[in-house]
């Protein structure tokens, strides 16, 4: 009888258990009762996320007890503890949020996302080194609507091809103009700096973004902002990065038949005869013993070679590595400021003999004199 309570007691706090970690529902109005679509709501300390729907009503995976974080553009983030199966979130509504974001132009000039009367892109530091790339234009894949990125090599040091908003023209070069910190550089930048350093990429696709600069940035311009330390800031940052790559798939063939092909006639036994000579797969079957290798050279001399699969083929491929160092040491304040950063790349590819060492140094910093004047 004791058992019998003891697994009846076991069976209610299961069920209570998984009645807790139900669904969670509920919807979301602003402070004025209207509702509030599209919004994300967040398990806090989870990945588990959903979106509301058109009627900013939404659904999630949730246990009572369980904090939301509710976020959405426009609107400020709140978060609601669940204390029962169904919620009701109240967001903010603030205003100006988009004027307020200030983006530098053309010509290093800053202006907010409501003054500038053009369409732009603003590529954020965090969004470029997610995956902790080694070159600019590979992190850029991707990340902005209309730009194409396009390696032009193989290898561990390829060059890229950038193109915003397709070909404008067949014979001259179709590339946006790269702008660093105000200044017009050349495509080789792409591969020298550290994406580390940069704070964020501005895309400008259209005339009236860079009309500043004239017939140059007829296709667009790239303007990459390097990073700077905020006043009364001292930051030191390092990183190291390790990254394997291997070969993921190889081609299908066969392992039991040798090259050559048949229909060439019988020999003087009567057998199909094979050509050594011909591109294919449809010689005679392997049976590892030693046949003659080709054609006798000029002296008269024969290589010889069991007749077997060899698979050497694929020892042609290795492990790829890619070793890569991050430092940087920062200091500011209402005056004067200082950064400096370095970074050491080694990589060596999945090719045999394919490898790149990349050593990089940058320093920039700012000094106010007076309340007009600064360096």
């Amino acid at each position: 009888m004791r058992k019998i309570v003891s697994l009846l007691t076991f069976l209610l706090l299961f069920t209570v258990v998984g009645r807790s970690q139900g669904k969670i529902s509920g919807t979301v109005k602003d402070q004025n009762g209207d509702i509030f679509p599209f919004a994300t709501i967040n398990v806090k300390g989870t990945k588990v996320s959903v979106a509301a729907d058109a009627n900013a009503n939404f659904s999630i995976p949730a246990k009572i007890g369980d904090v939301l974080v509710i976020s959405a553009v426009g609107a400020q983030t709140t978060e609601v503890t669940v204390s029962s199966t169904s919620v009701s979130v109240v967001l903010t509504r603030t205003s100006g949020s988009i004027s307020d974001v200030v983006v530098t132009t053309a010509a290093g000039t800053k202006a907010t996302k409501r003054e500038q009367g053009f369409a732009s892109t603003v590529v954020s530091a965090k969004s470029l080194t997610e995956a902790k790339p080694t070159v600019i234009a590979s992190a850029l894949a991707g990340k902005a609507a209309g730009v194409q990125v396009m390696s032009t090599g193989g290898g561990v040091n390829p060059n890229f091809r950038i193109i915003i908003r397709g070909q404008r023209s067949l014979t001259g070069n179709n590339q946006p103009l790269l702008i660093l910190d105000g200044n017009p550089v050349n495509y080789d930048l792409l591969t020298n700096i550290s994406p580390e350093d940069i704070d964020n990429i501005n895309v400008l696709n259209g005339p009236a973004a860079v009309a500043l600069y004239g017939s140059q940035a007829s296709n667009g311009a790239l303007v990459v902002t390097t990073k700077r330390p905020s006043a009364g800031t001292q930051q030191v940052h390092v990183a190291e990065t390790t990254t394997f790559e291997t070969v993921a798939f190889y081609p299908k063939i066969q392992t039991q038949y040798g090259s050559g092909g048949s229909g060439y006639g019988t020999d003087q036994n009567g057998q199909p005869y094979y050509s050594p000579l011909e591109n294919e797969s449809y010689g005679p079957k392997f049976d590892g013993t030693t046949r003659d290798l080709g054609n006798p050279l000029e002296n008269g001399d024969q290589l010889t070679a069991p007749y077997q699969f060899f698979n050497d083929r694929n020892k042609f491929w290795q492990t790829g590595l890619t070793d890569q160092t991050d430092l940087s040491l920062s200091s500011a304040d209402d005056r004067s400021s200082f950064y400096a950063s370095g970074q050491y790349l080694n990589t060596k590819g999945t090719l045999l003999g394919d490898k790149f060492t990349r050593a990089s140094f940058r320093l920039n910093g700012s000094r106010k004199v007076g309340s007009k004047v600064s360096f």
